[in-house]
């Protein structure tokens, strides 16, 4: 992979994780960080400031759940089966192997196995949502982060745009999954469905 083509890459990552953010979607903001750190340039001449606005942002959405109890309580259930999930699925894996060495034990296992992960699945979605309920009813707890968000996502986009065009390469290469469509020099692709509760995106040329 060529350089450009690694940096829009990177870029694209970037776009989803900040736009997640907006709506209360987060991922790993030290992994965020890494990626910005990646690709600072992009930021010039104030990559300082943004970096310490982009972090400060994400640390204000993430840490919204806790002034209520509710929420905070369905974040902590969110956490704990996030992790409970990678486990659980390790033991499906597991059991799958141990139907070829010792199938009725296997198979057992492999039933206690498949009821865990299905119950740690159901749980992250209702838990996740309950999260993100709070989110969209406290909208005006989020305004003021979510715009500036928003505005280093335009940034990075036009970047994008701009690297595309100039190097001649297929912006259907670079497609985007997004929760807003409230930027510029994007055009919707695909509305979110029964199975996808994102927007598939291009950048418009």
């Amino acid at each position: 992979m060529s350089s450009k083509k690694k940096e829009l890459s990177t870029i694209a990552w970037l776009i989803e994780a900040l736009d997640g953010y907006r709506v209360g979607r987060a991922v790993n903001p030290k992994a965020v960080m890494e990626k910005i750190d990646e690709v600072e340039h992009v930021f010039e001449p104030k990559a300082r400031h943004a970096k310490k606005v982009i972090r400060k942002t994400m640390d204000y959405i993430v840490n919204l759940p806790a002034r209520d109890p509710v929420a905070k309580r369905w974040a902590t259930v969110y956490i704990f089966v996030k992790l409970s999930l990678r486990i659980t699925l390790v033991l499906f894996l597991f059991s799958l192997f141990l139907t070829t060495t010792n199938p009725d034990f296997g198979f057992l296992f492999l039933y206690i196995a498949s009821a865990l992960l299905y119950a740690s699945m159901v749980a992250r979605w209702y838990s996740l949502n309950k999260v993100l309920d709070f989110y969209e009813s406290n909208a005006h707890l989020v305004e003021g982060a979510s715009k500036r968000l928003k505005n280093y996502v335009q940034h990075l986009i036009n970047y994008m745009k701009e690297v595309i065009s100039r190097e001649n390469l297929k912006a259907s290469k670079y497609r985007l999954h997004l929760f807003n469509t409230d930027y510029d020099s994007v055009v919707v692709l695909k509305k979110p469905g029964l199975l996808r509760d994102y927007y598939l995106c291009e950048i418009k040329l």
